[in-house]
């Protein structure tokens, strides 16, 4: 009578390996190493996976979904404190305070009047634009274009540069970039969007975010600073910038009349 039993062999390696029951000793070992070699394949498979990611960095991104991990001491400067509301604006019975409201949120509002869509593949390859598009970017912007050797140079210089590209067509939409000693601090500088986009603020912190996962990464506990125009600080504060903190304020050395002051 053939009497099943289950048995556990030490293999070289010290590893045990279990046997069936009514299965041969060499029948377990190459289902087992087939098993093994299954492991082997899908832990490599996820070992490629993981080093593109983090050489290209580069992933497609939906509006207002990018779940940001943001670096620690995120500072924001203002070249001039906003002027504080008159006491007339604050009531909550007068009229031109209800239209100003109104008016507030018409602005914020999503445009809709170009792109139907404004998910987008985002890059933190410096690699992935040129000084052109960017130029490009500006006049859309409505800033006005910078000397094309004057942006090449930036960029080479330039620590961290992200950009965001329509997935349908793949326009540059947007970028941001940053300096930084690699140590101790990092600036950015240089957020431009295209206004045009369904959702333009929202592509900002996207961008915005986007960068501050990458300073994060390569420059650990780093304190992050910039200047802000003053139609972005709310949108820099839902990212956990400070405006001035400790009554610290952004200057800025004008050496002449033909200064500009990029932001």
């Amino acid at each position: 009578m053939d009497i099943g039993c289950a048995f556990v062999a030490l293999s070289p390696n010290t590893r045990c390996q279990q046997f069936s029951a009514g299965e041969s000793p060499h029948a377990s070992m190459q289902r087992q190493k087939v098993l093994n070699s299954n492991k082997n394949k899908q832990r490599y498979l996820a070992w490629i996976s993981q080093t593109i990611r983090r050489s290209q960095r580069s992933y497609i991104v939906e509006p207002q979904n990018y779940a940001s991990r943001r670096t620690s001491n995120a500072v924001l400067f203002m070249l001039s404190s906003p002027s504080p509301p008159s006491p007339s604006s604050q009531s909550p019975s007068s009229p031109s305070s209800s239209s100003e409201s109104t008016g507030e949120k018409a602005l914020q509002r999503p445009n809709l009047s170009k792109y139907k869509s404004q998910r987008s593949l985002f890059s933190a390859s410096k690699q992935d634009v040129t000084a052109k598009e960017i130029n490009e970017l500006l006049v859309r912007a409505g800033e006005r274009p910078r000397d094309i050797e004057k942006w090449k140079k930036a960029i080479e210089h330039t620590f961290c540069l992200v950009s965001a590209r329509l997935i349908s067509g793949g326009k540059l939409i947007g970028i941001a970039r940053a300096t930084s000693d690699e140590a101790l601090n990092a600036t950015i500088w240089d957020l431009i969007v295209d206004p045009a986009l369904p959702d333009p603020t929202g592509m900002k912190r996207n961008i915005v975010s986007y960068l501050l996962k990458e300073l994060k990464y390569t420059v650990p506990q780093c304190s992050v600073t910039l200047m802000s125009r003053e139609i972005d600080i709310s949108m820099y504060e839902s990212l956990d910038f400070v405006v001035d903190p400790d009554g610290i304020k952004g200057m800025a050395y004008i050496i002449d009349e033909n200064t500009q002051l990029f932001l």
